[in-house]
């Protein structure tokens, strides 16, 4: 079962600022040697965020693969995906779906990034409650972009 549940809030409501802070705390990730799942809402966005994180700044390098084109396995750091797993470890899970995942049991955290936007901002209320539910220690940040 996760361990925790991390919300961060965004005060920006553009969808592009939290694909771009997703790139920079996967890179936080990667560099701490953590093995982490990013799932999408839809294999579009799969698609969209793999070709960001190789985009995102000149001085980044985060190795990913996006799946299904290989395995959902966390050898390679960084996956992204718009399936869960049904048994397959990872770190740490950043979950941009609308609905909050299932296999929770795969996942040592669980971050959510929120944007003032609908319906993510309705999903990102459920999730939190939801989580809170199941008795997962949940704790919120607010971050302030420019």
């Amino acid at each position: 079962m996760v361990a925790r549940a991390v919300f961060y809030s965004l005060t920006l409501s553009e969808p592009a600022a939290r694909w771009h802070f997703t790139c920079r705390f996967a890179e936080k990730m990667f560099n701490a040697g953590k093995t982490l799942l990013i799932l999408c809402n839809t294999p579009e966005e799969a698609q969209q965020l793999n070709q960001q994180l190789w985009h995102f700044t000149a001085e980044a390098f985060v190795p990913h693969h996006l799946a299904p084109e290989q395995p959902l396995a966390p050898w390679q750091g960084v996956c992204i995906s718009a399936q869960e797993p049904t048994d397959t470890p990872f770190d740490v899970l950043f979950n941009l779906a609308l609905a909050a995942p299932q296999a929770l049991n795969c996942f040592g955290e669980l971050v959510e990034f929120v944007i003032q936007e609908e319906p993510w901002l309705s999903a990102s209320r459920a999730h939190y409650r939801h989580y809170q539910q199941l008795g997962i220690p949940v704790t919120h940040h607010s971050v302030t972009q420019k």
